[in-house]
């Protein structure tokens, strides 16, 4: 499930990167044309895109702190033929969260090193820039 979850995330980062790097065309022409070399231009491109991601990463753990908190301290009752099946194997019928703070930091780099992978398709693109076409309106604007 978790995987999944990463596969979501992982697509949104991606589309949001490319469209950002896309849509962007020929600012990123005129910006060549005007003096600015190519490695900074993917510095700039490399800076948004972890500030986007660092953004996410904020607010989500912004949301989810406290939820994961106050399940901490009233966590899931079960009941039923699932709250009997678990103390038939010995178990509390409760789901109880942990707040440690190592799954923070792994959820943390795991969302950087997918922005990291992420990048690698659009900053190829930016790099490859062919200056006219990108003045024109890009490759697309024909």
């Amino acid at each position: 499930m978790m995987y999944l979850l990463y596969g979501v995330v992982g697509f949104g980062l991606f589309a949001t990167i490319l469209m950002m790097t896309l849509e962007r065309q020929r600012e990123f022409g005129v910006m060549l044309a005007t003096g600015l070399l190519r490695p900074k231009l993917l510095g700039l491109v490399m800076l948004e895109s972890s500030f986007i991601s660092l953004l996410g990463i904020i607010i989500g753990l912004v949301i989810a702190t406290p939820v994961l908190i106050w399940f901490n301290f009233y966590p899931i009752q079960l009941t039923g033929e699932t709250a009997q099946l678990m103390l038939d194997m010995g178990w509390e019928p409760i789901i109880p969260m942990m707040l440690a703070p190592w799954l923070f930091i792994d959820q943390i780099v795991i969302v950087l090193a997918l922005m990291l992978l992420c990048l690698i398709y659009p900053l190829w693109r930016v790099y490859r820039l062919d200056l006219v076409t990108a003045l024109k309106g890009g490759e697309h604007a024909h």
